[in-house]
């Protein structure tokens, strides 16, 4: 078993003073874009008060009963066809707190019951244009309330951004729901 694992993240672990909160083995390796894949906002989190950040796949089926919301995709129907987002290199010891902030529970029979599950993507480092397999994670549950993040959370999203100058392409989507 690898003693370290990438992580790309999309919300408020963009931040690095967030993301040491429950993971300081985290270490900053490089932007990165999740292409195939669309920024949402899905799930009301209590932690937050307002919805948390998730990606969808582009093609993502809005009648899937485990995700059936009405207007899923939301105001991003026409979304650019990628997420920006940063990478980081952690310990395997941090993997459980990862998946406890993240929400992430399995049944007795394996299933995933939590808010979100994770799964392996595809990613394109923006220094070399290499690309590296890293965990992400995606909201499983259907929203319950409003689709709109906080101001609170949005900010600390759009400070993680700025700290490691994502694109500004990246930033509009995150505007756009402020």
């Amino acid at each position: 078993m690898p003693d370290s694992f990438l992580y790309f993240a999309f919300g408020s672990n963009l931040l690095t003073e967030r993301i040491h909160i429950n993971n300081p083995s985290a270490t900053f390796v490089d932007v990165a874009r999740l292409d195939g894949y669309k920024l949402e906002f899905n799930h009301f989190c209590k932690r937050w008060k307002g919805a948390s950040a998730t990606v969808n796949p582009i093609n993502f089926d809005k009648s899937d009963a485990r995700n059936e919301t009405e207007g899923l995709a939301g105001r991003n129907d026409s979304a650019m066809d990628h997420v920006w987002g940063v990478l980081w290199r952690l310990n395997q010891s941090d993997m459980p707190h990862l998946d406890e902030q993240e929400g992430v529970q399995l049944d007795s029979a394996g299933e995933h019951v939590g808010v979100y599950k994770p799964l392996l993507v595809d990613v394109l480092l923006r220094s070399t244009g290499e690309t590296v397999q890293a965990r992400a994670y995606r909201i499983i549950r259907p929203l319950e309330r409003d689709r709109r993040p906080s101001k609170v959370y949005l900010d600390v999203i759009c400070r993680g951004a700025e700290e490691h100058d994502l694109p500004q392409v990246g930033l509009g989507i995150y505007a756009e729901w402020s």
